[in-house]
């Protein structure tokens, strides 16, 4: 008889432990049951379509893929191959992504706001006459590969740099020289010993003085530069500083014991993690990194993609130093193929649809309209006893969650609705009147039905994949009976996020962006004006949109950011316009947001009184103002998102170590071997809480350093 299975949630994390569950491997062990919350899965990745504004998408936030997403990438791959039929315009998976090689810093200079567009190279060649694309069989680049992969690079730019020096610098060309080619030798001896950790790591020790004297060099040079302001400065800055914080961060590497070496291998407890306990831009100056390079739209950046603000306070940035540095490497130096990947529609019929329909045929099962309020101990307070769910709604009929809305190709799209649709036996919130906050929603006033679920009855194992910011409600028992489910709890912070998506009359370019047409793929951006610091240009998202003729939206810009924290906000729990006063204050923010910003990234979109001009917008409600775009202050629970808080890390519990029989925990907060919130960090931990129920996979790529 197949074992059930009962997982509490359904966003990445969720999915994934049901697909790795449900492989055909296992053949049918497991009985299957994902119970969620509202109409949709997707969780803090949920989109719907909002059928009143032309089947708009509509998301928490912008979300991409990075190349180093393998396991994420190999299950969507596989889902994409087992849903059944084309996907809209997606005849394939690799239809309904783009790869990008580009990226955008902005940087303040002397009271401008300046636009750094960078290139990375493809890694798209696997040696074997195959293509190197994520989620193939060919092996993720490890900490070594990685290392081999970035030092060259501090080389090459570092030669590159020399090469633009002018002639009143020439002074320090030549020790520069000196130092760029006993590094070329380091590298070559490297390259010789990758297999070998005992020879690998005394040589990046050995490296250490040498790196430490090419970094005094520049150093120097970067004095020189502010004090005899030469032409070009431009782009010498921006070496300067990337080798800085190249130099710095290999140095406080090899010193603080990464590549730590126990009984002639890596030692167990070595690579990232070990730097966990402190705060990264605190560690970067102890090791010497320039204060200029501290300041750097490359540090704030790394900062920004993470959310990584205490209290969701853009002045209070806070991020620990092993996932900082294991996000710079993989993101930059450890990808296949290309560095990002950009949906191509919502993340919900991107990602969620296929999901869906992969495991619906694989015969998971799926409770919508089921919310977790409780999980019960047994007697021994050793083991889950009970589940107490609230069922929030009845369906009429089986709950078909997703609708076809008919592109401009022809083709069908099954996309998830921003509201639950059909009939149902009882009410269910109006998704036009914000004092109705939706199923979704904490401030839901709607009562349902209570239903509890028995081990032995109704499950045998339990998947948590409820984020954490909703756990301490739910799991009042688990912490009064472990104090390291306690700590998780109130140690693993999270903060809220806010987005706003724009859809514009003019195209980007006629906004007034790069005008030297320096990059030529859909920008991602970040370093920018606090606090929607992001922006996508998602403007390929419209081609899924159903918009009139004849002058549809020509562009479609994506901003979020962190959203300050309300200390009072559970103190508004019984209030249910709350959920509408924290959208109109994002709303609020995003209009003032736009008049600072705009004027620096699309100089056109102005009005007399240089300000934003609110006619270029596309509004949806028929008029000329902000109403018609979407804004959204993801603010409970289980939206908040994750952070990786400087010596917060050692809080976190594995997937498979939960210290309850028959729990295991899903999500990016779980300690997964990545440890930061993103889509790779939630399928990792969903694959480890499968493995620990049924010990498949046995391998999983990624999960640690080495």
């Amino acid at each position: 008889m197949a074992e059930k299975i009962a997982i509490l949630g359904g966003g990445v994390a969720g999915c994934t432990a049901a697909f790795s569950l449900s492989d055909p491997a296992l053949a049918g062990k497991y009985d299957i049951t994902i119970y969620q919350m509202g109409w949709r899965l997707g969780g803090k990745c949920a989109s719907g379509r909002n059928p009143d504004f032309s089947q708009r998408s509509q998301e928490h936030g912008l979300h991409v893929w990075f190349g180093f997403y393998e396991n994420a990438f190999r299950m969507l791959r596989r889902a994409y191959q087992e849903m059944g039929a084309p996907h809209g315009d997606f005849d394939t998976f690799d239809q309904a992504f783009d790869p990008e090689q580009e990226g955008v810093l902005a940087t303040r200079q002397t009271g401008a706001w300046d636009f750094w567009t960078y290139q990375f190279p493809p890694y798209d060649d696997a040696g074997d006459g195959t293509p190197l694309i994520p989620g193939d069989d060919h092996p993720l680049p490890n900490l070594v590969d990685i290392t081999l992969r970035s030092v060259p690079w501090l080389v090459d730019n570092c030669r590159a740099l020399v090469e633009d020096l002018p002639g009143l610098l020439k002074p320090f060309k030549d020790g520069l020289l000196v130092a760029i080619d006993k590094l070329t030798e380091l590298l070559q001896k490297l390259t010789e010993v990758p297999g070998d950790p005992v020879a690998f790591a005394k040589l990046l020790r050995r490296s250490v003085f040498l790196v430490e004297g090419l970094r005094d060099v520049l150093h120097f040079g970067i004095k020189m530069d502010a004090l005899l302001t030469l032409p070009g400065e431009r782009g010498r800055a921006r070496l300067y500083c990337m080798l800085d914080l190249g130099y710095t961060c290999l140095i406080g590497a090899v010193k603080d014991g990464v590549f730590a070496i126990e009984n002639g291998a890596f030692a167990p407890n070595a690579g990232f993690g070990v730097l966990d306990n402190m705060e990264f831009i605190q560690w970067l100056e102890r090791h010497g990194a320039h204060y200029h390079s501290l300041e750097a739209p490359a540090i704030k950046g790394l900062y920004d993609v993470g959310f990584a603000y205490r209290g969701g306070d853009c002045t209070r940035p806070d991020v620990a130093v092993g996932v900082a540095l294991r996000c710079i490497v993989r993101i930059y130096f450890g990808y296949k193929g290309a560095y990002l990947y950009k949906m191509n529609a919502g993340m919900g019929e991107t990602v969620f649809t296929p999901l869906y329909l992969a495991l619906k045929k694989r015969g998971v099962k799926f409770e919508f309209f089921h919310r977790v309020e409780n999980l019960g101990l047994s007697a021994d307070q050793k083991s889950i006893a009970t589940i107490g769910i609230t069922r929030q709604a009845e369906p009429a009929a089986e709950y078909d969650p997703l609708v076809p809305i008919r592109l401009p190709s022809g083709r069908d799209f099954l996309v998830w609705p921003d509201r639950p649709l059909g009939q149902f036996n009882g009410p269910i919130p109006d998704p036009r009147d914000h004092h109705q906050p939706s199923f979704e929603s904490d401030w839901c006033q709607l009562p349902g039905t209570p239903v509890t679920l028995t081990a032995g009855q109704d499950f045998d194992r339990v998947v948590l994949a409820i984020p954490v910011g909703a756990l301490g409600k739910i799991t009042p028992e688990l912490m009064a009976a472990r104090p390291e489910w306690e700590r998780m709890i109130y140690r693993v912070e999270t903060c809220r996020t806010q987005c706003m998506q724009l859809w514009m009359k003019p195209d980007t370019r006629a906004l007034g962006w790069d005008p030297k047409h320096e990059t030529t793929e859909h920008v991602v951006m970040d370093s920018f004006v606090d606090p929607l610091n992001t922006w996508l240009d998602q403007t390929v998202i419209l081609k899924t949109e159903l918009w009139p003729a004849p002058n549809p939206p020509r562009s479609l810009a994506y901003l979020c950011g962190p959203m300050l924290d309300d200390p009072d906000q559970f103190k508004h729990l019984g209030e249910p316009t709350y959920p509408a006063s924290q959208q109109a204050l994002v709303r609020a923010e995003s209009l003032v947001w736009l008049d600072k910003a705009a004027p620096a990234f699309w100089p056109l979109s102005l009005d007399a009184h240089g300000r934003f001009d609110w006619s270029k917008a596309y509004d949806c409600t028929g008029g000329n103002g902000p109403d018609g775009q979407f804004y959204r202050a993801n603010i409970d629970g289980t939206e908040r998102y994750v952070l990786s808080l400087a010596d917060t890390i050692r809080y976190r519990l594995h997937a498979a170590d939960s210290g309850f029989g028959r729990l295991f925990l899903a999500g990016d907060w779980t300690d997964n071997g990545i440890n930061v919130g993103a889509v790779e960090a939630a399928v990792l931990s969903g694959l480890q809480a499968a493995r620990g129920i049924s010990g498949f996979p046995a391998t999983i790529s990624g999960e640690k350093d080495f």
